[in-house]
């Protein structure tokens, strides 16, 4: 059997590190044939990578994986500080190393190099593909969405050979801005502030660039159910992109460098701690690998855990000494130093604090209940792989756009919930003194949460397939709901208490999404905006209406 080498330079970082490796190990899983080399870089003032390039290498040990650490280049300390002279800086012991595996292939059973799969910020190294004369691939560690959007960014630049109109629209006043394959118009705020920097700005531009025409296709970390909507946005737009994989979602299972680390923490003591919690009531508060906060944050987040009375496990890092550039947080030599007095005392029941964690393994326990998260990439197909629901606190680079919400389909899932809900009533029921005020009712019901959803599909730009599709089901749900409660008229029971049981489990399904929708995606959106905040009339009668919509609903309610 002919077998084939992969190279695959990931970017210096533990979770594009981490990523990228399970990528690798998927493909070899599946193909005997094929064998890898992982060609790591090493991270500067961050010893936490090596110790994870350690781990991972250790955790892959009898398969087809094997790694390299390249040696660090000699460079000045300012330039180390620079993440793209040091990625360009690596290129030569790429291309070294890259010559000595082909060099080794001296007999017809060797491997055969077949291609490079690159971290999306290693581009340079496309070059060194180019000279050996074989495909390179991106893995793309971010979203979909994200990549949709860094390419309107890149078309803009060109359209204008700069970077002003993204600057622009970055310092713009619009609170909301509409772009291609988005499915709702976004915070302008949530454009990252790198794109503020020129120099940065043109190295990303030129990363997307270089996606867009020297790529042979791109690997990205996502699937179908969690953005539909910009995969198949993308998907449909052969002019912009190579071929796109989506290959996701990719995660490493295992505590990535925890094992033997300067840093670990006793994961023993913490799960044994947890064993002993009621299931899903532990809030995991954990930021990622380069985040940190002040003493002032940290006091404020303590207060708010102890009030809260929450069971918490908190991953508490302390921030690098000022002026000194990209160094990592690191642990505190006492933890008590930062807190407020008394604080470990009297949470010494509900909480723990510890320092450095990979979350996977904290994540799958089931005592948590709750996550709060910077929100990167990796971690939120971590907490969805475990079912483990988010608060969001993004901090950086694209953070933002990974909180932001798809809000069309998250109401289409309550409308329809409850459209099943009130045609089972409609269909049980057997008096025409039951079901004439029913029929006023659904009528008047149907005809307002149809419109409020086809107003979320119009502002959505959903695709016109999509749309049709959400309509349907819409118009469908409720004559199901009847024909469901005329088919179990005979054997319904409403007052059994298995029919209250299923009755009570899909409103409050229903009711939670649809109040949570109206609470905090629609009439939030509304009343802190800068229209409604810089004129007072217009929040008079917005809230006038407000009290009159709901007392008219509720005497609904009551006649039906």
């Amino acid at each position: 059997m002919k077998k084939f080498e992969m190279v695959f330079i990931p970017a210096p970082g533990m979770g594009h590190l981490s990523s990228t490796v399970e990528m690798a190990n998927v493909l070899v899983t599946r193909d005997p044939s094929l064998s890898v080399t992982v060609l790591a870089m090493k991270l500067p003032y961050d010893l936490k990578v090596a110790e994870c390039i350690d781990s991972l290498s250790m955790s892959f040990t009898g398969k087809s994986i094997q790694f390299i650490v390249l040696p660090e280049p000699s460079l000045p300390e300012e330039s180390k500080k620079d993440f793209i002279v040091l990625v360009e800086s690596y290129k030569a012991y790429v291309r070294e190393a890259v010559a000595n595996l082909v060099g080794s292939e001296t007999s017809l059973d060797s491997p055969q190099l077949a291609g490079f799969v690159i971290d999306m910020f290693c581009t340079t190294m496309i070059d060194v593909a180019n000279e050996f004369g074989v495909p390179c691939y991106v893995f793309y560690t971010c979203s979909a969405s994200f990549l949709a959007f860094s390419v309107h960014l890149r078309e803009l630049y060109d359209q204008n050979d700069s970077n002003e109109v993204v600057e622009q629209l970055l310092n713009s006043d619009t609170e909301f801005i509409t772009l291609p394959n988005f499915v709702n118009p976004i915070p302008s705020k949530l454009i990252p502030s790198l794109f503020s920097n020129k120099d940065k700005a043109v190295w990303f531009h030129n990363h997307i660039k270089r996606f867009r025409s020297e790529i042979n296709g791109i690997l990205i970390n996502t699937f179908m159910e969690m953005e539909f909507h910009a995969m198949e946005s993308i998907s449909s737009n052969g002019r912009v992109f190579p071929p796109l994989y989506f290959v996701g979602p990719i995660l490493h299972l295992k505590n990535t460098g925890v094992a033997g680390s300067s840093e670990a923490e006793n994961y023993a003591e913490i799960l044994q701690w947890l064993d002993g919690k009621p299931p899903s009531s532990v809030v995991l508060v954990c930021f990622g690998t380069m985040v940190s906060f002040d003493e002032n944050q940290v006091v404020e987040i303590a207060n708010a855990l102890e009030e809260s009375a929450v069971g918490f496990i908190w991953s508490l890092r302390q921030p690098p000494p000022k002026g000194k550039f990209k160094a990592p947080p690191k642990n505190y030599t006492d933890i008590k130093d930062v807190l407020p007095e008394g604080f470990l005392d009297r949470t010494a029941d509900t909480g723990r604090v510890i320092g450095w964690t990979s979350q996977i393994e904290l994540l799958a326990h089931p005592s948590i209940g709750g996550f709060m998260s910077h929100c990167g990439w990796n971690s939120i197909i971590e907490s969805v792989w475990h079912g483990v629901p988010m608060a969001t606190w993004p901090m950086h680079a694209e953070q933002q756009f990974n909180a932001f919400e798809m809000v069309s389909q998250v109401l289409e899932l309550g409308i329809v919930v409850h459209s099943v809900i009130i045609g089972i009533g409609m269909g049980v029921s057997e008096t025409p003194s039951t079901i004439k005020p029913l029929v006023a009712a659904i009528t008047f019901h149907q005809l307002f949460e149809g419109m409020g959803l086809g107003g979320c599909i119009a502002q959505a730009k959903l695709t016109t397939r999509a749309a049709v599709l959400m309509a349907v089901f819409f118009c469908l749900t409720t004559p199901i709901g009847i024909a469901i409660g005329i088919g179990v008229t005979n054997s319904y029971d409403e007052d059994s208490p298995k029919a209250l049981i299923v009755e009570g489990i899909l409103n409050a399904a229903s009711a939670g999404i649809l109040m949570h929708m109206a609470l905090v995606d629609f009439l939030a959106a509304d009343f802190v905006s800068l229209r409604m905040q810089s004129n007072a009339k217009l929040q008079f009668f917005a809230n006038v209406a407000l009290i009159v919509g709901a007392a008219l609903m509720s005497l609904l309610a009551i006649w039906a």
